[in-house]
């Protein structure tokens, strides 16, 4: 469901829950809400890539792909 994806995205981001912020999974639950149709999500999703490593973006770019994938 795309609301409990982006705000999985937002756990991720904010550090809620957890030792410290991760952006990559915070990315990947963005980018999966963004391709369900949460039109928000691409607006976090740019925002992050200034704070991401190409290859951190790569990474969650490649996990939402596996997680997608799953889901057919």
């Amino acid at each position: 469901d795309v609301p409990a994806q982006a705000f999985l995205g937002r756990l991720y981001l904010n550090g809620l829950g957890m030792e410290e912020r991760d952006l990559i999974s915070a990315y990947m639950w963005f980018k999966i809400a963004n391709s369900n149709g949460d039109e928000e999500a691409a607006n976090v999703i740019a925002t992050l890539r200034g704070y991401m490593k190409p290859d951190e973006i790569h990474t969650a770019e490649q996990l939402a792909a596996s997680w997608a994938s799953k889901q057919r």
